[in-house]
């Protein structure tokens, strides 16, 4: 969300930033305190507080705030089964302007069931859209019926030819990171392009309150 704001902040752009969240945690990413929302709050209020607001409240408690057809840009990053997030885009697709893009995180994530994948599968056989495969896979589907002619092309070109665009991208963004995000996505993630990524075995640990991403063990194979 910080990296959206920041855009936002950079460009100069007349948009309006919202985060909706319980920052409570679920049983896929594991549940957590106060914690992740007091230090981000402040943060968010500080720095961007002249066009970002974050709505501590669930995706259906939140739809009231938004009128239909408002939204130009979606990212949908919640609990991940196909059913939920089947659910999350069928109930925001209203609040989408004509313009409208939704993006989906973990599109290449196929274990602990998610199912996101499922979704983007068949969502791609009604909309065009391109699909970012390293670090867990992001989806960016044109939705809306007038969106921007530059991302059109954009998107069109990518499908075309995927590879230099994914490994473009991918690049670039490691380019940007420090060597704790880096080992992390080299842990947790796809490194497509990343000749000394190596290979880890993860072993997830149930508590009886699904898979957390806290609880597991990793070794190096």
């Amino acid at each position: 969300f910080s990296g959206f704001c920041q855009a936002v902040a950079t460009e100069k752009l007349g948009t309006r930033c919202y985060a909706v969240d319980t920052w409570g945690g679920d049983a896929q990413a594991g549940y957590y305190g106060d914690n992740v929302y007091d230090e981000l709050a402040p943060y968010i209020e500080a720095t961007y507080g002249g066009f970002a607001r974050l709505l501590r409240m669930t995706f259906d408690e939140a739809l009231g705030q938004f009128e239909d057809g408002s939204i130009d840009l979606l990212h949908i990053d919640g609990l991940h089964s196909y059913e939920a997030v089947r659910h999350d885009f069928d109930t925001w697709k209203c609040k989408l302007s004509p313009r409208g893009v939704v993006l989906f995180h973990d599109t290449c994530v196929l274990d602990r069931g998610f199912g996101v994948h499922r979704l983007w599968s068949e969502l791609r056989m009604q909309h065009p859209g391109f699909e970012f495969r390293h670090s867990h896979g992001l989806g960016v589907l044109l939705v809306g019926s007038d969106v921007a002619p530059a991302l059109s092309e954009f998107i069109e070109l990518a499908t075309e030819d995927p590879e230099p665009i994914q490994a473009l991208f991918e690049r670039t963004s490691l380019a940007g990171l420090t060597d704790k995000a880096i080992a992390y996505q080299r842990r947790f993630a796809s490194l497509a392009y990343d000749e000394d990524v190596g290979f880890d075995c993860e072993l997830f640990l149930d508590r009886g309150k699904g898979f957390n991403e806290n609880e597991k063990l990793i070794s190096p194979l």
